[in-house]
């Protein structure tokens, strides 16, 4: 198992006043239960319960999430025989700032029939095209059909045919 020792997403130094056992209410399990749902649509390997108690443990330790963004590799060694992770797979966790926000892009289009059955069955679920049919027609009402979107490098935004 590979693992980042953190870098580019880390913090420079530890907080100042960092804290420990900060209580996680049922709003944080909620969003850490959606978290991880989205997460799963993208990729199968995001199932893995260990690396989502890896997350919940973050969010309630200070201290830990700044080991887990800092010292990626020593706390998956820690752990490594919860996780089970297959060898070569890099596990980076970065830490959304002020400044700056990570976004982690979908698989490309056209591959989601190359998805293991269970996810593309989920997909193609009633209940999950009904929860999302209202983010699919008004999130691209004003970006045109998203299949058409073409990169005008000149531009620097996204038009139609280019």
């Amino acid at each position: 198992m590979d693992a980042d020792q953190g870098g580019a997403g880390s913090r420079d130094s530890r907080p100042a006043n960092y804290s420990s056992g900060n209580a996680m209410n049922k709003d944080d399990v909620f969003m850490l239960r959606h978290l991880q749902q989205g997460l799963i649509v993208q990729d199968a390997r995001y199932e893995n319960k260990g690396l989502f108690k890896l997350i919940a443990v973050a969010m309630a330790d200070d201290e830990f999430r700044w080991r887990l963004v800092n010292d990626t590799q020593n706390v998956l060694n820690e752990f490594q025989s919860r996780l089970d992770l297959p060898n070569g797979v890099t596990v980076r966790f970065w830490e959304n700032t002020d400044q700056t926000l990570h976004i982690v892009l979908p698989p490309p289009a056209g591959t989601t029939s190359n998805r293991p059955a269970p996810l593309r069955e989920f997909l193609q679920s009633r209940t999950t095209k009904e929860a999302m049919s209202g983010f699919w027609t008004d999130d691209f009402s004003d970006y045109g059909d998203p299949v058409d979107l073409q990169w005008n490098p000149d531009r620097g935004d996204h038009t139609k045919d280019g």
